[in-house]
């Protein structure tokens, strides 16, 4: 829903924080250093929330669970460790294509497909 609302409201200034989040994220080494890796993918879901029109106000309720949103995320991310890597890189460049498109429904299916993967991964390497 965030995604789909963000890509409906997306200025210009959040697209290009967008593609300056993801290219850093991108850039940065899995091995070693996937803890900073998978904290700097995590926050897109920050300003995901942010373009969505979450208030980012310090203390604000919205805040607090875009926060803990993204740090639950980050958990995921970190239990799959970084074979998990190109499949969420892949993810945000795609999604970075639905934001620059303006297509909402492509935005939050790409984000739903994702964290969907994601969790199907995270039961996998908890099972081992």
């Amino acid at each position: 829903m965030t995604a789909r609302i963000a890509c409906e409201h997306m200025t210009a200034q959040a697209l290009n924080a967008w593609c300056d989040s993801v290219d850093r994220a991108s850039r940065l080494p899995a091995e070693p250093g996937w803890e900073t890796k998978a904290t700097a993918h995590s926050e897109i879901f920050c300003l995901l929330a942010d373009a969505a029109g979450v208030a980012c106000v310090a203390g604000d309720q919205a805040v607090i669970v875009q926060h803990a949103r993204a740090r639950l995320i980050r958990d995921l991310m970190l239990a799959v460790g970084p074979g998990a890597n190109g499949m969420i890189t892949g993810s945000r460049h795609r999604l970075l294509q639905r934001l620059r498109v303006s297509d909402p429904d492509g935005a939050a299916l790409e984000m739903e497909n994702h964290l969907r993967a994601l969790h199907f991964m995270w039961r996998l390497a908890v099972s081992f």
